[in-house]
């Protein structure tokens, strides 16, 4: 509940950016609401790393998980105060978690939802994963590679449905760009939705059309302009590479081994599909769908 509240308020339109000499007035709460919630999320976190610190102190056996190996690094800088390092480690999970959570689970969605409002493409991606897979066997991390339309349709729902609507940077020297004169330190916004509809680059740009990448294959890491769901540059998602992973992974699955039914009377066409604003762009509308098996495992 934590984490959904920091997105949102991360995702808030701040009028201070705009205004910033009204910074000091607060006039929408968001720095109240900004310091609630670290202070929340902060609580959650000193709670997991006291508890792996209890079991160093007691000897037990531990899993080495991620928490464990930050507490490590932390040792090893040994000429850096405690307290800055600790916050450095809370800081850090904060980033992995609020970036690989909902961002993974509304990616899977947004696509899921695609796939059941167009029979065709379900269809042409279940052929491909009888094709590769089979029907005995679930689909295996070691599969993915080998599903081309699999990664064509991920590529698509990220390009219609970027988890984020807008890329943030600030230049660090004075730029002249169309004539205007952009000063060194100023906050640039880039609409990376707006981009991803301009149907200067995106023929039908309304439309889900896994196949428009058959023949063109923009990378996710920013290097094409015209195509950037996780940003660029240095600033690029932290949780690229785990999303990556697990989306198509879970997706996959969820089309290889079920069927799905919409509830009586609704149909795929007619699906709710409203994007809730925020720093990550979810549904407003929960999606409903019924499972059934067509495996024989």
């Amino acid at each position: 509940m934590h984490f959904g509240e920091g997105m949102r308020v991360i995702g808030s339109s701040n009028l201070n950016d705009a205004l910033p000499f009204l910074s000091l007035f607060d006039l929408q709460g968001i720095r109240r609401r900004t310091k609630a919630v670290r202070e929340k999320i902060g609580r959650f976190f000193e709670m997991i790393i006291n508890e792996h610190l209890m079991l160093r102190e007691k000897g037990q056996k531990r899993k080495n998980d991620f928490v464990d190996v930050l507490l490590d690094a932390k040792n090893d800088m040994g000429n850096l105060e405690s307290q800055v390092c600790m916050s450095s480690i809370k800081a850090i999970l904060m980033e992995v978690l609020m970036t690989a959570l909902d961002s993974t689970s509304y990616g899977i969605d947004w696509a899921f939802t695609e796939l059941i409002r167009h029979p065709r493409i379900m269809k042409k991606l279940q052929d491909e994963l009888m094709r590769v897979v089979g029907p005995r066997r679930m689909v295996e991390e070691s599969d993915i590679p080998k599903l081309a339309y699999l990664g064509m349709v991920i590529k698509e729902s990220l390009r219609l449905h970027g988890l984020t609507a807008f890329v943030s940077r600030r230049n660090r020297m004075d730029i002249s760009l169309d004539g205007y004169r952009i000063p060194a330190g100023s906050n640039i916004t880039l609409c990376s939705w707006a981009v991803a509809r301009d149907p200067d680059f995106w023929p039908n740009a309304e439309e889900f059309i896994p196949e428009r990448f058959e023949k063109t294959s923009p990378e996710f890491k920013g290097h094409d302009f015209h195509y950037f769901p996780f940003g660029s540059g240095r600033r690029i998602c932290a949780g690229m590479s785990f999303g990556l992973s697990v989306v198509p992974l879970v997706l996959a699955q969820l089309v290889h081994c079920f069927d799905w039914r919409l509830p009586h009377g609704v149909s795929p066409s007619g699906l709710e599909m409203d994007e809730r604003f925020g720093f990550i762009m979810s549904r407003v509308a929960h999606l409903e769908a019924t499972p059934i098996s067509r495996l024989s495992i």
